[in-house]
C-alpha cells in the first residue's frame, strides 16, 4: 500500500473509533434513563387499575411526532417506543 493511502485508512479508522465511542456514551445514558423509567413504573403500577393504557400510548406517540426534529427517523422512533411501551406493560404485569 502507498503511504498516503495508509494515512487515509488510519484517519478513517480513528474517526470510526471516535464516533463509536460517542455512541457508547449515548448507550450508557440510555441505560441510565431506562433504569429511571422502570423505577417510575414500579411507583406507577399500584396507582393503576389497568396496566395497558391506550390513551397514554397515543399521547406518547403524539409527543414523539411533535418533538422529533429529524422526521426521517420517525418510523424508527415510533417502533422503539412501541416496543418500550410493550416492555413496560410486561414489566408491570410481573410486579
Amino acid at each position: 500500500m502507498r503511504p498516503k493511502f495508509n494515512k487515509i485508512v488510519l484517519m478513517a479508522i480513528n474517526k470510526l473509533n471516535s464516533l463509536r465511542t460517542k455512541i457508547d456514551i449515548i448507550d450508557r445514558k440510555i441505560i441510565q434513563l431506562l433504569e429511571k423509567r422502570f423505577l417510575l413504573l414500579k411507583k406507577i403500577r399500584p396507582l393503576k387499575i389497568e396496566i395497558k393504557d391506550k390513551s397514554r400510548e397515543k399521547k406518547v406517540t403524539a409527543n414523539i411526532k411533535k418533538n422529533l426534529s429529524d422526521k426521517t427517523i420517525e418510523p424508527y422512533a415510533l417502533k422503539l417506543f412501541e416496543y418500550l411501551m410493550k416492555l413496560s406493560v410486561d414489566y408491570q404485569k410481573k410486579l
